[in-house]
Formats: structure tokens, C-alpha cells, sequence
């Protein structure tokens, strides 16, 4: 299952595009939750405090939009974190 902190390696755009198939509200939660354009990543307290929701709300919405990204976007991941080199040798991040 994935996290919100699978997201970190990923540039703003490749994030923004994976979230096209969310709601509005799963949208903001982990745009909140990763930060964006340099801001820091909110924790759920403060999600919650921001869109006037408790933090375990927060947590399962969380849950759930990083579910249907996952299932939209498998192999990101992989694609996006291993260099393979001439020589056959393989870096992963």
C-alpha cells in the first residue's frame, strides 16, 4: 500500500497528474499532506484543522485516495526510480 511519503520523489507535475481521478476534497487532503511548490508537508492535526474535519477523517481519506491512485497508477514507481547504464548495471531511488 502505498503512503503519502511514496510521493516525495515524485516532481509536482507527476503528482498533480496522478490525481485527476480523486474528488475535490482527496485532492486537498494529500496536495496538504505532500506540500507543493516548496511548502512543507502538513500533518493530519493540521489538515484537519484547514478543512474543518477531525484528523482521523483526514487519515481515511488519505487512505483512500492513495488506493485509487495506486490501483489507477501502478508502476510509476518503478518506471520513475531505476536508471539502467550501458554497462547493464541498475540504480534505484
Amino acid at each position: 500500500m502505498l503512503t503519502i511519503d511514496d510521493f516525495r520523489g515524485a516532481t509536482d507535475e507527476e503528482f498533480l497528474g496522478m490525481l485527476g481521478s480523486l474528488t475535490e476534497r482527496e485532492q486537498m487532503v494529500l496536495l496538504l499532506r505532500r506540500g507543493m511548490n516548496g511548502t512543507e508537508p502538513m500533518s493530519c492535526e493540521a489538515v484537519g484543522s484547514e478543512l474543518g474535519i477531525t484528523s482521523p477523517e483526514v487519515k481515511k481519506i488519505e487512505s483512500k485516495a492513495l488506493e485509487t491512485v495506486e490501483r489507477l497508477n501502478t508502476g510509476w514507481r518503478e518506471e520513475r526510480f531505476v536508471i539502467v547504464h550501458k554497462d547493464g548495471t541498475r540504480e534505484e531511488f
